[in-house]
């Protein structure tokens, strides 16, 4: 079995040790399994790299602090860009709540200048406030404006729960609405709930598609076999 060890650099200091550069696998390594920063000074890592590498001189954490927030700023960037050719968007949207604490995430899907399907995520955040519909509205359209994407995206995806709903209802719409302008002056957690909401039941919608197509297919057997009858 083959070990890909990685190229030290060539500075060296006084104790003969080697300075040593990450390479991409590394952060990637981080951000993948989402390890803590802190492990890049922990004794067993370093003895990992040592007995891969040799001596080595492992950057500190907070080097691989600022590496992140610069891959981080040159992702976005190029997000960006991307999405600023885009003509049409589709966003989505899901809240979800782990070790007491809650989040909301968006991604967005668009087709590239190839016409090829893209994905991205926009946005992980904490929400810190109450999971009412104004805050929830008040998070989405901070990220589509963060993005560019407000006048772009015609279509959002999310479940059905009523906080959702009526984020939509209040302040759906792809116009600029006297609603709308008022989101900016809500203060997260001035409205409650309720449940003026309308539920659809989209496997009734699907059956009531299916049976449509069905009716259709039998129509137009039943017009075929009409047409074979009067050719003989």
């Amino acid at each position: 079995m083959s070990v890909e060890t990685v190229e030290p650099s060539p500075s060296t200091s006084k104790d003969d040790s080697i300075d040593f550069q990450p390479p991409k696998n590394l952060i990637d390594f981080i951000v993948s399994d989402m390890n803590a920063l802190r492990i890049v000074e922990k004794e067993g890592f370093r003895s990992l790299l040592e007995g891969l590498v040799g001596k080595l001189k492992v950057k500190k954490r907070t080097f691989f602090t600022e590496k992140l927030k610069r891959d981080f700023s040159n992702s976005k960037t190029a997000l960006c860009l991307a999405l600023e050719n885009a003509t049409d968007v589709c966003t989505t949207a899901d809240m979800w709540t782990a070790h007491r604490r809650s989040y909301i995430g968006m991604t967005a899907h668009w087709k590239g200048e190839d016409l090829k399907r893209r994905s991205a995520c926009l946005a992980i955040r904490r929400v810190k406030d109450r999971h009412t519909f104004d805050v929830i509205a008040k998070i989405i359209n901070d990220i589509h404006k963060e993005f560019n994407i407000v006048d772009k995206v015609n279509v959002m995806i999310t479940d059905s729960g009523s906080n959702f709903l009526k984020a939509f209802k209040v302040f759906g719409g792809n116009e600029q609405t006297e609603d709308q302008d008022n989101l900016q002056n809500y203060e997260y957690g001035d409205c409650e709930d309720d449940d003026d909401v309308v539920f659809i039941d989209l496997d009734q919608i699907f059956q009531e598609h299916r049976a449509q197509e069905q009716t259709v297919e039998n129509e137009d057997a039943d017009s075929s076999d009409e047409d074979s009858e009067n050719l003989e």
